[in-house]
């Protein structure tokens, strides 16, 4: 909620009119959302085929962009019903989704140290670290859930080595491959 509070406090951030936050990244992926919203919460015909990114030029959006975090936020909006403007649900939900990685950094701390104190150590770092809170501002950024993904992963995997069971691995790989999947860089543009 620290996320959350420090994005909406923000004096450049406008909780009414999203126009001025919405470049770049941000207005493209608030436009994902939108579109998946108008399409049920399903994936919008025109995004094997959408001309309003690049225009002229077609793109197949399923095809360029990695978007896990913006199917996530439109059915959280869908399950909501949540009539606040659409750019300050995103940062509710998004800052959320970042700050799980606080999950996959206590479980891994635990993991390698055993003890719960290390565990919590590791857990009030990776608060207090500035890097955790870059994405903070933004309408949405995609590493907002590869990075707490990835975060589980690590995690999963050293418990995977440590108990040695096939559902262990199989988690631990589940988690990898969504973090992969939701990852900027994984995409062709």
């Amino acid at each position: 909620w620290m996320r959350v509070h420090a994005a909406l406090g923000d004096p450049n951030f406008d909780a009414s009119a999203p126009e001025g936050m919405l470049r770049s990244d941000p207005a493209l992926l608030y436009h994902f959302v939108e579109r998946i919203l108008a399409a049920g919460g399903g994936v919008p015909a025109e995004f094997h085929a959408d001309r309003r990114i690049l225009h002229p030029d077609v793109v197949d959006v399923t095809a360029t962009f990695p978007l896990g975090l913006e199917f996530i936020v439109a059915w959280a909006r869908e399950l909501s019903g949540s009539t606040e403007p659409l750019h300050v649900f995103c940062v509710r939900v998004a800052s959320v989704l970042a700050s799980l990685a606080a999950l996959g950094v206590y479980g891994l701390a635990l993991e390698l140290t055993r003890r719960v104190g290390w565990a919590l150590v590791a857990l009030v770092v990776w608060a207090t670290t500035w890097a955790n809170y870059r994405t903070i501002g933004f309408v949405l950024v995609g590493e907002d859930l590869s990075v707490p993904l990835f975060a589980l992963h690590l995690y999963l995997v050293v418990r995977a080595a440590r108990v040695r069971t096939t559902s262990a691995m199989i988690l631990a790989a589940a988690a990898w491959i969504a973090a992969l999947s939701t990852w900027h860089a994984t995409n062709d543009g």
